[in-house]
């Protein structure tokens, strides 16, 4: 935990829980059975303040009804489990499959009134959630042709997924000024895209 309590403004708290479980089970002296769970959960405070810089009509408008203040959770759940087993003396079986699943919120409140004339935080608002998830497969076998030499043969699955309300309608380039047209985003829409990969390794392990 994290505290900046000696500003007003900015990063005010940063505070992190990570808790996790894990449980095997031998039912067998050659077989493993495992399962595990992790949650991890990050809470932060930020605080800002709106402003408009003076003209020459009017003063500044710098006051500390104008401050607003956004809150922002991230949870992140991940399950896991396997099998470790030696189906006969030259032959060793790994299996486990996980998922990594992620939520992200931000709530946005103005911290003044409305009532006050200057009033400039009109647009503070909640943001939609943004999530991800993350699968994770594999198969893998090993034979041991002696004690410290032993190939290996692996199998893996991956996919990923996300939900992000700001890169969603975002395309590799974007004018956002028409009476300029300078400014785009080179794939910035798509720096961490969805996927499924289908992986398959061939090693070659030798203990010292």
């Amino acid at each position: 935990q994290d505290d900046y309590n000696r500003s007003s403004y900015g990063l005010l708290k940063d505070i992190r829980f990570n808790y996790t479980f894990e449980l095997a089970y031998l039912p067998h002296p050659d077989v493993s059975l495992f399962a595990n769970y992790t949650r991890e959960r990050y809470k932060s405070l930020q605080r800002s303040r709106q402003r408009t810089p003076p003209t020459a009509t009017a003063p500044v408008n710098d006051s500390t009804n104008n401050d607003w203040e956004s809150n922002l959770r991230d949870i992140v759940d991940t399950w896991g489990a396997g099998v470790d087993a030696t189906v006969m003396p030259k032959m060793i079986v790994n299996a486990f499959y996980s998922l990594s699943a992620a939520k992200n919120s931000i709530y946005t409140r103005a911290m003044g009134s409305s009532a006050i004339s200057g009033f400039l935080v009109t647009t503070a608002q909640n943001y939609p959630d943004t999530s991800n998830r993350w699968h994770q497969g594999a198969v893998s076998v090993k034979f041991p042709l002696t004690d410290r030499l032993s190939p290996k043969f692996e199998y893996r699955y991956e996919k990923y997924s996300r939900i992000d309300f700001q890169l969603e309608r975002l395309s590799q380039y974007i004018n956002l000024d028409p009476s300029t047209a300078t400014s785009i985003f080179l794939g910035v829409g798509s720096d961490i895209p969805g996927y499924d990969a289908h992986i398959l390794a061939v090693s070659l392990e030798y203990r010292f």
